[in-house]
């Protein structure tokens, strides 16, 4: 009787619904290899509009087997497909006000059979078709050389009406493996100095100029012989190589100066760095001692002289910003000053646990980066997170990070972080995982309520060929390295706890054997990629043993072919062999 009364009450609603369904009415944008659709592009659309209709006919084709014509306005008796903020798009959706040109948010709506794909000129148009061939076609772009690509015979829609903006606003990637003005283009990464900047058909990009900038900007080769006074006082001593004395008048001069020339050479960059040298050698004079203790912290000192630095860009350049660093000696924000309103913070979390997320770790070292994030986000009207996501004391050791990925990017997401800098392996291709995190963090930055976990098996699938399995199985391996108990950051040894015998044996065994079975020769190559990480521990572990039986040998071959880098800063194959020669006589 129960199921017989469900089945009904089930018949029931449906013929209610019936009069509403039958309604709508559904459209074919192609069938059979043809179309009834154009893709219209006013001939006032920006490059990077332009780019996108071409970039949508493309994929467009290769999905469906149709001719997409790409016109200036729309042709009678056609449907078509509208890109970016035009008369068509605000008459036919009743709009009245253009997207932000700062806005990287997209809209694609349909309407009696059209479809409206717009946002701002500069990149939200853009970004809309390339969220279009996501959803709607299936399209991903892996990497710059594998583009997932669907076929497909029809494609019907009745309404789609889809809004998405980015949690992140200024999203870069340091990962040598992307560095492509298209890739990020379509990834929606829109802070990469080295591929997308200057060339606008892509979006071009909101950089942040340089780091450390103190350090050329004033180096010593120029000012100490002459004015040793302008660098630190060090336990009574002035010294060459040490931080600025940032109290001293004529600092403050030369910096603004140059740094406003800077802006003038180089004047396609949105944020402008005045930091601290990558040591913690600040001045301890009187005046800068005085500065400091008046603002309970060193970083009181450099946003006081920060700040008035930026007050002299703004009346010359008054859309651009003056950012700095909150990093090591400068990280813990100050009391009674605040940044001024064209200043940006830049906060790093160098000294993290990166095997657990930030706010969920119970490790002081993270507990203290969130009081700290919290404080500057109260503070700071612009607050900008530098993150890193790589073992910067060997690129190829199996760093267990996945599971932080996108809840770190929401804690800065929550916590007012307008930009996010995410420095994996910016030396050389090759990185542990290293496409598969640029992948990850590019599509996190827009969504960090995404699935990691499937984003990244469905990268693992495409990318590494009838090998997936393999690489899908050594992927969980990592992943089960994380224990509760275990805190690690970015410059872990070889010896570190987790890198256990049994997981160097099981990971080894497994990808060997899975370099074995590639198919392709690109297959094997990705294959190798991936296993230079257990071998990595092989090696150091294990050196005469990986010697006699010349699978060191096989090691530093497949590094010098594909010039891959081991670790930071210079650290070459030759470095390496030294190195086990010395620690093994």
């Amino acid at each position: 009787m129960k199921t017989v009364h469900h089945l009904t009450l089930v018949a029931a609603v449906l013929l209610l619904l019936a009069p509403a369904a039958a309604q709508a009415r559904h459209y074919t944008l192609f069938s059979g290899g043809g179309t009834s659709y154009d893709i219209v592009v006013q001939n006032n659309a920006s490059e990077s509009e332009q780019n996108a209709a071409k970039e949508l006919q493309k994929y467009l084709t290769q999905v469906s087997g149709a001719n997409f014509s790409v016109v200036q306005s729309p042709v009678r008796g056609r449907h078509y497909i509208s890109i970016g903020y035009n008369d068509l798009c605000s008459r036919a959706l009743g709009l009245s006000q253009a997207p932000a040109e700062t806005s990287d948010a997209y809209t694609y709506r349909t309407k009696d059979g059209n479809i409206y794909i717009y946002g701002s000129r500069k990149r939200g148009s853009m970004y809309g078709v390339f969220a279009f061939l996501e959803d709607q076609m299936g399209i991903r772009w892996y990497t710059p050389d594998v583009t997932k690509v669907p076929t497909m015979k029809r494609y019907r829609f009745a309404e789609l009406n889809s809004h998405s903006a980015p949690a992140i606003a200024m999203r870069t990637l340091l990962y040598h493996n992307i560095y492509n003005a298209a890739w990020c283009a379509h990834n929606k990464v829109n802070g990469n100095q080295r591929s997308t900047m200057g060339q606008k058909e892509w979006g071009d990009a909101d950089c942040f100029w340089e780091c450390h900038t103190t350090g050329f900007l004033m180096p010593p080769s120029e000012f100490f012989a002459t004015h040793p006074e302008y660098f630190a006082l060090r336990d009574g001593k002035r010294v060459a190589d040490s931080q600025l004395c940032l109290s001293n008048p004529d600092v403050l001069k030369i910096c603004t100066e140059r740094l406003i020339a800077a802006i003038r050479r180089e004047p396609n960059f949105t944020v402008y760095d005045l930091s601290q040298k990558d040591n913690q050698l600040y001045c301890q004079c009187p005046n800068c001692t005085a500065i400091a203790n008046r603002y309970g912290a060193q970083s009181g000192i450099w946003i006081w002289f920060v700040n008035q630095v930026a007050r002299e860009v703004k009346k010359v350049f008054p859309d651009k910003y003056v950012g700095t660093f909150a990093y090591l000696y400068t990280r813990t924000p100050p009391r009674g000053i605040r940044p001024d309103d064209n200043v940006v913070v830049r906060l790093c979390n160098i000294e993290c646990c990166f095997m657990h997320s930030l706010e969920s770790c119970p490790d002081t070292l993270n507990t203290h980066f969130m009081r700290d994030l919290r404080a500057w986000s109260e503070i700071a009207p612009h607050l900008y997170i530098w993150d890193y996501v790589t073992t910067f004391t060997q690129y190829l050791a199996p760093f267990p990070n996945f599971a932080v990925l996108g809840p770190n990017i929401r804690t800065f997401a929550n916590n007012k972080g307008i930009g996010i800098l995410e420095e994996g392996q910016y030396q050389s291709d090759g990185g542990e995982f290293s496409e598969l995190r640029a992948y990850l963090l590019a599509r996190l930055m827009w969504d960090p309520d995404q699935n990691t976990d499937s984003l990244a098996r469905d990268f693992i699938h495409a990318y590494y060929g009838s090998q997936a399995p393999v690489a899908e199985k050594y992927y969980d391996l990592v992943c089960a390295m994380v224990k509760p108990d275990i805190h690690m950051g970015i410059f872990p040894q070889v010896s570190f706890p987790i890198y256990t015998e049994d997981f160097m044996n099981k990971a080894y065994a497994l990808l060997s054997a899975g370099v074995r079975a590639a198919k392709t020769p690109e297959e094997r190559k990705r294959m190798e990629h991936l296993w230079l990480s257990p071998m990595l521990m092989r090696v150091i572990l294990h050196y005469k043993d990986t010697k006699a039986d010349g699978t060191f040998e096989k090691y530093v071959h497949i590094l010098s072919r594909d010039s891959i880098r081991i670790k930071e800063p210079d650290y070459t194959v030759d470095s390496l062999r030294n190195e086990l020669e010395r620690n093994n006589p």
